[in-house]
């Protein structure tokens, strides 16, 4: 049976406090404000994730607190994984490669430059960008289908299903 993979790169962040490590930075306020959206989106399109891994860094995990509020999801499938913080595409590659087959469906929630170069790699052909040239914006979600053995996800073995993004627009997809 097919695996479902959604990519979601954590919600905009502060720099107001310059004294605060990158790891610690908070959430702007329109990183909050795209929360209960972002969490619609996966309730209105049925999202059941049996498993969600998520950096540790205070940014990644206010934007799963506030996404969870409003998906309705249960936080037990919750994993704060140390390696997700700063990722670079080869560590979320082995990241999905040990998931249980057992497991038909998987939230990742990161950071970028590594979400961009992880879609990038898995996805055949091409992904619409921003008119900006951005593909993984904040608080973005890539819902991506792979084929049934997580340990066999590799180069443009994934076809995008939907690309949402909450600016400057509702979010909606924009791939079918």
């Amino acid at each position: 049976m097919a695996k479902h993979i959604y990519l979601m790169r954590h919600a905009k962040s502060s720099w107001k406090d310059e004294t605060l490590k990158d790891f610690d930075r908070p959430l702007a306020r329109r990183g909050i404000a795209a929360l209960p959206q972002v969490g619609a989106w996966l309730r209105n399109n049925h999202v059941q994730a049996d498993v969600i891994l998520c950096s540790p860094a205070a940014r990644a995990r206010a934007t799963l607190e506030g996404v969870c509020d409003a998906w309705g999801v249960a936080r037990d499938r919750i994993q704060y994984v140390d390696r997700l913080y700063l990722a670079d595409r080869s560590t979320l590659v082995e990241c999905i490669r040990q998931q249980d087959n057992a497991n038909r469906t998987l939230l990742l929630l990161a950071h970028n430059p590594g979400l961009d170069h992880l879609l990038n790699f898995l996805v055949d052909g091409p992904i619409p960008l921003t008119k900006k040239g951005k593909l993984m914006t904040t608080a973005s979600i890539a819902h991506l289908v792979v084929g049934d053995d997580w340990q066999s996800v590799d180069r443009n073995g994934a076809r995008l299903l939907a690309l949402a993004r909450p600016r400057p627009e509702p979010l909606k997809g924009v791939v079918s």
